[in-house]
């Protein structure tokens, strides 16, 4: 006989369904304990009443105390000496009972099966494919490595084993709760038996769930290691999971941490110990960097008052949507860097947008308005926001995006401490309705080094790989910035500024925190074929920049400028590919592969490079499409 507990918080939608699961078992000797951990909806209810329609089914009740004090509720109330885990909003596979009831037996004081995580679109296995025995000690292990999945669902488990779990408890642990429960409720001198391809729990990925991975803070790391240090070794495994932890839950996001804090120096310390690969050195060099960063703003901020205006931020209006130009404007204001300004152009606008410009600017007078006589764009009006900038550095945000409370300080401290020109930070994409975030920009995967110059990066900004081609998102030295340069009118505008830029020699460094929000929309939204010939107009005005280019750099500059245009179209092929309407492909690709600009920058390059990144995308979004590969066949023997 086996004992399934549920902890169940709000989980009204989904209860029934998972109890159903259970009563479908073809094992029928087992008791189910549904803890009702002080919901605010029907679940109590349901519970209930399910209770009272099976008599294996029992109901408890608790107050709110979170998962894993509803778990060990649930473990005290079982009769059995078998015990396996069920979230509300999952299922079991039908024969899941009886298979782990199967394969417990001898020194097995685990049994694990197989997961499918469920979407609308499919059912795919977490975690590979694995089978066999492993000691506890090699699990852990795995599970630290990121190899099996750390849940305590999917497992049969012995009922002495978890007695006494709430000792684990620590509300300010608000991640990996099931990993600390799970580790300290193994036995370390037993075994565990795992087949990953017996899959027998349904994982229920729904869009809906709390994404609570970015949640955590630097002292819910710090009880976290705490918590897991006296239940694991000192092995290389649980150094690279205390790196990626503090990398997720704090360094990628930006949150603050104590930088002199014991088991931050441990972390340090330990990364001497081990051959670390180019990934895991990178986050070593960010934590070193962002200690150093946070020490020498803090010391600047203490010795040195504010004086003025360190930053201009520049945001170009036309027509804006005045809710999200109010959120856009409200992002500015509250930042926790003070010393900066915010220069609003409105391009000749025929509707509200001044006077919702004005209303900001009366209460805060950080806030300038500076309205176009005649529409002048949207690189025009930006032009004249930096004519009128008193900042020693300009920034840029667009009027329907957003930027993250701490961007402009994070901003500041890099420009200040490195003495850099340019500084350029991480982005992610707004869904839609402005929810939901996605990452979509990160310079530690694409810079290798801390400090560039500028002449380093030219090359990746015309092949629009490793520099970003917009305004937004970077940080500028306001001298930096020759005016008389700049042509407002025409397409490509932010590329093409950036290339007038990056062509003064300077220091261009970078920091991975995600401080801008970009809400997709523009020229960005448009179809692939239409956004392809806008991206021919743009290659168009660079080709002509280049003419003016020094002659010892132009070869190379123009190479890459037309790698960046065949693997703009090929990103374009797999982006019709990948969308549900194909029908304009085949036009599209023979209409393209007439223009002799494209040809021409085939010829030059040999697509060899194009090709590989071609055939990779076409692997990942489309590896079914046999026009795919058609058109690569064609691009390679042109």
């Amino acid at each position: 006989m086996v004992t399934v507990v549920i902890p169940a918080y709000n989980e009204e939608k989904w209860l029934a369904q998972a109890v159903q699961s259970v009563i479908a078992q073809t094992l029928k000797s087992w008791e189910l304990i549904i803890v009702d951990d002080g919901s605010t909806d029907r679940t109590g209810a349901i519970a209930d009443q399910l209770a009272r329609e099976d008599q294996r089914i029992k109901a408890a009740h608790t107050r709110n105390r979170g998962t894993l004090l509803a778990r060990s509720r649930g473990v005290r109330e079982a009769t059995t000496e078998r015990i396996t885990f069920l979230d509300a909003d999952d299922t079991l596979e039908p024969d899941a009972l009886e298979w782990l009831l199967q394969h417990d037996e001898g020194t097995v004081s685990v049994v694990e099966g197989g997961v499918w995580r469920c979407t609308p679109i499919g059912h795919y296995s977490l975690r590979g494919d694995f089978s066999g025995l492993l000691t506890i000690e090699e699990f852990i292990d795995g599970l630290l490595m990121g190899d099996f999945v750390p849940t305590m669902c999917a497992k049969l488990f012995r009922r002495q084993d978890l007695l006494g779990m709430e000792r684990l408890v620590d509300p300010e642990i608000n991640i990996n709760e099931d990993l600390l429960m799970l580790v300290g409720s193994l036995n370390i001198n037993g075994q565990i038996y795992i087949n990953k391809g017996q899959h027998i729990y349904n994982y229920n990925y729904r869009h809906n769930r709390p994404a609570r991975a970015g949640l955590m803070n630097f002292r819910g790391w710090v009880k976290l290691v705490e918590g897991m240090r006296p239940l694991v070794n000192d092995s290389e495994a649980f150094f690279l999971y205390r790196l990626h932890r503090l990398y997720d839950c704090c360094i990628a996001r930006g949150a603050m941490f104590s930088r002199f804090h014991p088991e931050v120096k441990r972390l340090i310390a330990d990364s001497k110990k081990y051959a670390l690969k180019p990934k895991e050195k990178r986050i070593v060099w960010l934590l070193y960097s962002r200690m150093a960063r946070k020490l020498a703003a803090k010391r600047s901020a203490q010795a040195v008052p504010s004086t003025g205006v360190y930053i201009s931020v520049i945001m170009a209006t036309y027509n804006a949507r005045p809710a999200k130009l109010r959120k856009a404007i409200e992002s500015v204001i509250k930042q926790s860097f003070h010393d900066w300004e915010l220069v609003v152009v409105d391009d000749a606008s025929t509707d509200s947008t001044p006077e919702l410009i004005r209303s900001f600017a009366a209460v805060d007078p950080r806030i300038r308005l500076i309205r176009a006589s005649v529409n002048h764009g949207q690189g025009g009006a930006r032009l004249l926001g930096i004519a009128s900038a008193k900042g020693e550095y300009v920034t840029f945000i667009d009027q329907d995006d957003l930027l993250t409370p701490d961007a402009l300080r994070e901003l500041w401290a890099q420009a200040h401490d490195t003495q850099s020109d340019i500084v350029v930070m991480g982005s992610r994409k707004l869904s839609p309705r402005g929810m939901v975030s996605i990452p979509h920009f990160s310079p530690s995967r694409l810079f290798s080094k801390a400090i560039y110059t500028t002449n380093e990066l030219v090359p990746h900004l015309l092949r629009r790989a490793g520099f970003p081609c917009t305004q937004w998102g970077v940080l500028y030295r306001r001298a930096f910035i020759d005016l008389d340069e700049h042509q407002p009118e025409g397409v490509g505008e932010d590329w093409i500024f950036n290339y007038h830029v990056m062509m003064h020699p300077g220091k261009v460094t970078w920091i991975d925190y995600p401080g801008y929000r970009w809400r997709m929309g523009g020229q960005s939204a448009l179809p692939y074929p239409e956004l392809w010939q806008w991206n021919l107009q743009s290659y168009e005005r660079m080709l002509h920049l280049l003419e003016h280019a020094p002659d010892d750099r132009k070869s190379t500059y123009r190479l890459n400028l037309d790698q960046g245009l065949v693997n703009d179209f090929l990103d374009k092929v797999a982006q019709g590919l990948r969308g549900k309407r194909r029908r304009g492909l085949n036009r599209f690709i023979k209409n393209a592969l007439d223009n002799p600009l494209l040809t021409d920058a085939m010829n030059s390059t040999g697509c060899d490079i194009s090709y590989d990144l071609a055939i990779a995308k076409g692997r990942e979004w489309s590896h079914r499409h046999r026009l795919f590969y058609n058109v690569m066949n064609i691009i390679k023997h042109l």
